[in-house]
């Protein structure tokens, strides 16, 4: 089985930009959120329930939350409840949305039993030792997940869906930043089977975290078209 890394503010970005998409269909920027909130929720959900609580029967961080049967009750969820209030629709849309962004970066169709859950039989897959542990250091001295999480943070401000820290007038020098860190990654990504500024040790894992920095730091700098919102709100191309 060919197992792919992905980390969570990659995720995180990853879920901004879809939410970011969404937008422009339903005006309405809660959907950021949701999308968001849902493209990282399967790590949130199975890495402490497959490596800590069900470590001696399963000992797996891929599995509920990265099984299609999850995302399409929760697509089911949402119709019904669209049915009753409609403003659900979207930001379920939204959320069914962000977890299946994380169930395509991380390459599920890989590693099918887990992710046709229970079709093809209980979940499988490598047992780590000491995951916690090396899940925070992973984290905390991965390069690329700085610079995912500081672009996803930008955007979020740009959006209005968190308020506007004072250091948003240096967007403009993160995003090109993160185009030359994303740049500089895949060319290192050549060279080495462990790019020093992903951690990765799959070029493919390295070129895709490095491709979403780009298009995060890209849409960033874009001029943004108005876009009226059901808040009130809008996603303004005044701000560079």
């Amino acid at each position: 089985m060919l197992f792919h890394v992905m980390f969570i503010l990659v995720h995180l970005l990853a879920g901004v930009l879809v939410g970011i998409a969404l937008t422009l269909i339903v005006r309405d920027r809660r959907v950021i959120v949701m999308a968001a909130i849902g493209s990282v929720l399967p790590d949130v959900i199975d890495k402490p329930a497959g490596t800590i609580f069900l470590a001696n029967s399963i000992g797996y961080g891929r599995i509920y939350d990265h099984a299609l049967i999850f995302t399409g009750v929760l697509l089911i969820v949402g119709l019904l409840l669209s049915l009753r209030y409609r403003s659900a629709g979207p930001l379920m849309l939204a959320l069914v949305a962000g977890i299946l962004s994380h169930q395509l970066l991380d390459f599920m169709w890989n590693e099918p039993v887990n992710w046709f859950w229970p079709a093809l039989g209980p979940f499988q897959g490598p047992v780590f030792s000491n995951f916690i542990s090396h899940a925070f250091f992973s984290e905390v001295l991965n390069p690329s997940e700085w610079i995912a999480g500081t672009v996803a943070l930008f955007l979020l401000v740009r959006t209005g869906t968190i308020p506007r820290p004072g250091l948003f007038p240096y967007s403009g020098h993160a995003a090109a930043a993160a185009i030359i860190f994303g740049t500089v990654a895949i060319v290192s990504g050549l060279f080495s089977d462990r790019s020093p500024l992903t951690l990765l040790s799959s070029f493919q894992d390295t070129m895709i975290t490095s491709l979403v920095i780009i298009l995060g730091a890209v849409i960033l700098l874009l001029k943004w078209p108005e876009t009226v919102l059901n808040d009130g709100g809008a996603m303004s191309g005044s701000e560079n």
